[in-house]
């Protein structure tokens, strides 16, 4: 076997490197890599989600979330695309922050308490709605079997089956709530679904921060 040597121009190209990825990162602010990912099967999102309360004090709205709410008609297109297959992984990922998961201790200087929901509020609470039977889906009065709709029920034991798709959460340890909300604002102003009035008064809670330190 031969074994590769690492020559002087090698360190310095690396060492280069390096310090044009920190510069780049200054710059840009890149946001941090997740500490933890799970899947979880829908039939165990509420356990999962009661012991997350239970754990660490789940707040799935907190202050910087958006008003902005789903009507039913798009709680039921979403849990529709799903069901048909068009949901990727993606957007089946819900966001957290926890100081504190999973055991690991605070940063001394943290200002943050809890669990909060990130990203993916809208969508987590269709999927709940329609595991309460809240509401149902593909309705339609010309067909005979689909003019009350189908409930999740419905598609249980078959290749359709919303109990057994699988939910993704992602979990960060963020400790300071203005790098939260720098996260916040990072994930959502390249999208459409928010406003500029909602950024913007994520904006003016990020400033407030600021100019208490």
């Amino acid at each position: 076997m031969v074994t590769r040597q690492t020559t002087a121009p090698d360190l310095e190209a690396r060492k280069q490197l390096q310090l044009r990825n920190k510069h780049i990162a200054s710059l840009i602010r890149p946001i941090p890599k997740c500490d933890y990912g799970v899947d979880i099967e829908l039939r165990d999102l509420k356990g999962q989600l009661e012991r997350y309360n239970s754990d660490y004090g789940l707040t799935l709205n907190p202050d910087f979330q958006r008003g902005h709410v789903w009507s039913r008609e798009q709680q039921i297109a979403f849990i529709e695309s799903w069901i048909r297959g068009a949901v990727g992984e993606q957007v089946r990922t819900i966001t957290f922050n926890c100081p504190d998961f999973a055991g690991r201790e605070k940063a001394a200087d943290s200002d943050l308490d809890g669990m909060v929901c990130l990203d993916g509020l809208q969508r987590l609470s269709a999927v709940m709605d329609f595991m309460d039977g809240a509401f149902r889906v593909f309705t339609n009065p010309d067909v005979e079997e689909l003019k009350n709709g189908l409930d999740y029920k419905y598609f249980n034991n078959t290749s359709y089956s919303m109990t057994t798709k699988l939910i993704r959460f992602q979990i960060y340890r963020i400790q300071k709530k203005a790098d939260l909300l720098d996260y916040y604002l990072a994930f959502n102003g390249g999208g459409t679904a928010h406003n500029q009035e909602e950024l913007n008064r994520i904006r003016r809670m990020r400033e407030e921060l600021t100019s208490q330190t």
